[in-house]
C-alpha cells in the first residue's frame, strides 16, 4: 500500500508538472514565457480613418515597439521586462503576423544578466534583408552598455547569434544607436551619450555603417543643446535628410540636411511645439507623419507636420495609460495610403502593445 500511494503521489507531481503551461511565470524568471502565444486584433474607431486595438497583453512590463513588413509578413518588436528599468534582465519579444489580425509570439530573445532594450526594426530594401538592432545594459557591472545587430535569416528565422556593433573611434560603451534608417547600401543612425549627464552641446552624433552594418563609424557631433537623446533619421526621393531629436530641457526640433554634408543641419525653430520622446516619424506626400510620447502630459500623440508651411496641421491623442510611447511606423506595401503604427501602453494590472491602421486618405487633406 505505500508504494502504491508513493507511486501515484510521483505520477500525479509528473502529471502536475508536465502540465504547467508556457505562459507561466518562472519561479526565478519574472518574465512571461510566452513562446508561440497568439493574440486576436479586434480594432474599434478610434476617429475617422483610425482604427485602434490590441495586439498583445501581459503581466508583465511591455514596452518600447517597432513595426514592419517584410516578405508577406508583419513583425512587431518590444522589450519585456518587470519595469521601465530595474536590475532585471530585459528580453526582446517578437511577434509576427500573417494579416495584421492574428499574432503570435515567434521568438524570444535574452542574455543572460544583460538587459535587452529598445528593439528596432530595419529592412535592406536592396537585398531585402531584415535586421534587428537594440542595446544591451549590463546589470552587474555598473551599466556598461553594448550595441547588438541581428539579421534575419530566411531559412531559420531569427536563430541567429546577435553580433555587437563596433563604433569606430569613440567607444563601445559611449554612445546608445537609437534606430537605424537604410539608405543606399548603408545604415544612417544618430547615437546619444550615456549617460545623459555627459550630453554636451554635441551630445549626439551621426554615425555611417560599413556595409556590413556591424561596424560604423562617426560622421560628426551634431550641434545641438538641450541634452539630446532618441533620434529618428529618415530619408526623401532626393536624398535629404531629416532628423527629429528627443531633447530633455527644450522642445524637440526638425533638422533637414543634404547629402553629402548629412551633418550639417539646418534647424526649423520650435516646429512641433512640445518636446516629443521618443521621435518617429515617415515621410508622406509632402507631409511628416510623427508619433511621439509628449513630454510635458505624457500622452502619446501622432501629428501630421507640413513641409510646405513648416507648421504642425493636425494632432491625434491616443489612449495612454501610466507610461507609453515609442511607436513603431510602417507605410502598407499592399495599400501605400494606409500606415500602421505599434505602441505600448502601461496600465494598473497589465501592458498591452497597441496597433493602429491609419487611413491616409482620410486624415490628409
Amino acid at each position: 500500500m505505500k508504494w502504491n500511494f508513493l507511486w501515484c503521489s510521483l505520477c500525479l507531481l509528473a502529471i502536475i508538472g508536465g502540465c504547467r503551461k508556457d505562459n507561466e511565470v518562472d519561479s526565478v524568471d519574472k518574465i512571461v514565457n510566452d513562446i508561440d502565444s497568439t493574440f486576436k486584433y479586434e480594432p474599434k474607431q478610434l476617429t475617422k480613418g483610425i482604427l485602434l486595438g490590441e495586439i498583445y497583453s501581459t503581466e508583465n512590463f511591455a514596452a518600447f515597439t517597432d513595426i514592419a513588413y517584410y516578405n508577406n509578413n508583419w513583425y512587431v518588436v518590444f522589450r519585456a521586462g518587470t519595469a521601465h528599468a530595474d536590475n532585471q534582465p530585459g528580453k526582446i519579444k517578437i511577434l509576427k503576423s500573417k494579416d495584421a489580425t492574428t499574432w503570435k509570439v515567434e521568438k524570444i530573445i535574452a542574455t543572460k544578466n544583460i538587459d535587452l532594450r529598445d528593439p528596432k526594426l530595419t529592412i535592406d530594401t536592396f537585398h531585402n534583408d531584415l535586421y534587428l538592432n537594440y542595446f544591451g545594459r549590463n546589470i552587474k557591472d555598473g551599466g556598461v552598455r553594448v550595441n547588438y545587430l541581428v539579421q534575419y535569416n530566411k531559412r531559420t528565422a531569427w536563430n541567429v547569434q546577435p553580433a555587437s556593433i563596433d563604433l569606430d573611434g569613440v567607444g563601445q560603451d559611449r554612445f546608445v544607436l537609437w534606430r537605424f534608417t537604410y539608405s543606399r547600401n548603408k545604415m544612417y543612425c544618430a547615437g546619444y551619450r550615456v549617460p545623459l549627464s555627459n550630453s554636451t552641446t554635441n551630445g549626439i552624433g551621426l554615425f555611417e555603417s560599413e556595409r556590413t552594418f556591424k561596424r560604423f563609424k562617426s560622421v560628426g557631433s551634431v550641434d545641438l543643446g538641450g541634452t539630446p537623446s532618441e533620434a529618428t533619421i529618415r530619408f526623401d526621393a532626393e536624398h535629404k535628410m531629416y532628423f527629429i531629436i528627443r531633447t530633455e530641457d527644450t522642445n524637440s526640433p526638425i533638422g533637414i540636411s543634404t547629402p553629402p554634408e548629412y551633418v550639417k543641419l539646418k534647424w526649423i525653430p520650435d516646429p512641433l511645439i512640445m518636446r516629443l520622446s521618443s521621435p518617429n516619424f515617415l515621410i508622406y506626400k509632402n507631409k511628416l507623419l510623427i508619433t511621439g510620447r509628449d513630454g510635458t502630459t505624457g500622452i502619446f500623440k501622432f501629428l501630421v507636420f507640413d513641409l510646405t508651411t513648416m507648421k504642425v496641421q493636425k494632432i491625434y491623442t491616443f489612449p495612454s495609460g501610466k507610461e507609453t510611447g515609442y511607436a513603431g511606423m510602417s507605410f502598407n506595401p499592399d495599400n501605400a495610403d494606409e500606415m500602421l503604427i505599434s505602441y505600448y501602453s502601461i496600465r494598473d494590472k497589465e501592458s498591452v502593445i497597441y496597433l493602429a491602421k491609419v487611413d491616409l486618405k482620410v486624415i490628409i487633406p
